[in-house]
């Protein structure tokens, strides 16, 4: 067999994320995927899991290239990596070479950090890296660090001189699940997805197994939001105007620690109404609009559903039964005149915990002169004294000041 691909599950959580993960490969890789588990540590004696990697051309002899991944990382696009095949360089990508960690271990092998590879991802050739895994193993004994394999995987390719074909980021996007761009992504890896809960480990793989995720590059405001909960977890946060759910089912996605309140009347507006009368295309919508763009809503974030709440009711009459000091943002994007802003912000902002964001969409629009987010937005800045932002996608931010 010439190649195939391999990944390592031992215990509950990496058991599924392992069969996650090898799913994912054979769907967009359509490659033989084998998962090893506890009974190879036991037959090869290993102190611990990770070691398995070193044993990759003992388990498989009859195979020449091996395309190793951890189980926490998921193919995203379809990707012919037979291209790689019997080369004798090692095929990986850098790890995140301005982080702390990488660079004392890159000054612990003796390379610069821009050499470091992550381990999570490799390329490996019978005849020309079998060496290197042997190598890397026999350093166990000698060469100590907070990694299970990386540092001496790293320091055995120095060594050995083996030489490196770097592949872009997009190959092994480190953190993929914490709000990075994923324009272009073909690997995910996302570091510490074992500590979720069982459930939401299995309805973020299935987010990005379901069509839906193929609108997450359009989603520019998604991106600003999620950059602002990097360092919050499992956020709470509510989208007031949601209509067919896209930025609800990306969100969601995206973090499978968020929860969301999903709010909007998906109901005909008044064609002598304020917001009708705004240039806006929504009022012009018919009630069989409106009820599909529910009803897709609703699926659409159906593999949230014991995360996300779906409220078809006005704003303000859904703001009044939320606690306050209860949300970390809110996201406005439903009545853009003057008046329809400064009443969401009016209602949803008590809601807000302290460090919250109180943000929307459509800052400004020139070519609709009846609508009023900037100015409802400067408004309500001026009055608490805080900067907005602007970010991609017409977004802007208010951050609450923590306590």
């Amino acid at each position: 067999m010439s190649m195939i691909t391999v990944t390592i599950g031992v215990g509950e959580k990496y058991e599924l994320l392992a069969k996650l993960a090898a799913e994912s490969c054979r769907r967009r890789t359509g490659l033989e995927t084998r998962i090893l588990g506890a009974e190879a540590v036991q037959r090869y004696g290993v102190a611990h899991p990770h070691h398995l990697k070193f044993k990759l051309f003992d388990e498989f002899p009859d195979v020449e290239t091996i395309l190793y991944f951890d189980a926490d990382t998921i193919f995203v696009k379809p990707f012919d990596f037979r291209q790689f095949e019997n080369l004798p360089e090692l095929i990986c990508v850098a790890d995140l070479a301005d982080k702390g960690w990488v660079i004392q271990d890159a000054r612990r092998v003796g390379i610069p950090p821009a050499e470091y590879f992550n381990s999570g991802f490799l390329i490996l050739n019978r005849t020309h890296h079998r060496p290197m895994l042997a190598e890397a193993e026999a350093l166990l004994a000698t060469l100590k660090s907070p990694f299970k394999d990386q540092t001496q995987l790293n320091a055995a390719r120095v060594q050995l001189r083996i030489p490196v074909r770097w592949l872009p980021k997009e190959f092994n996007f480190l953190d993929f699940h914490h709000c990075k761009k994923p324009d272009g992504v073909v690997v995910g890896h996302m570091h510490g997805m074992a500590n979720q809960p069982v459930e939401s480990i299995r309805r973020f793989y299935q987010f990005w197994a379901n069509p839906v995720g193929t609108f997450v590059n359009e989603l520019g405001r998604g991106d600003a939001i999620l950059r602002r909960l990097a360092s919050c977890q499992a956020p709470a946060g509510a989208e007031i105007g949601v209509l067919a759910g896209r930025l609800s089912a990306y969100l969601l996605g995206a973090r499978p620690d968020l929860s969301l309140i999903m709010v909007d009347a998906w109901t005909a507006v008044p064609p002598d109404s304020r917001y009708a009368q705004s240039g806006d295309t929504v009022p012009r919508l018919k009630q069989s609009d409106f009820d599909r763009a529910y009803a897709t809503a609703v699926a659409t974030t159906t593999f949230a559903s014991d995360r996300r709440m779906v409220v078809r009711a006005l704003s303000a009459v859904t703001a009044r039964r939320i606690a306050n000091h209860n949300l970390d943002f809110v996201f406005l994007d439903a009545d853009h005149t003057y008046e329809g802003v400064r009443d969401d912000i009016e209602a949803w902002l008590p809601k807000l915990k302290p460090g919250g964001w109180l943000c929307g969409h459509d800052f400004e629009f020139p070519g609709r002169p009846r609508w009023g987010v900037r100015k409802a937005v400067e408004e309500i800045a001026a009055k608490l004294a805080l900067p907005y932002e602007r970010d991609r996608d017409n977004t802007w931010f208010i951050r609450i000041p923590s306590a």
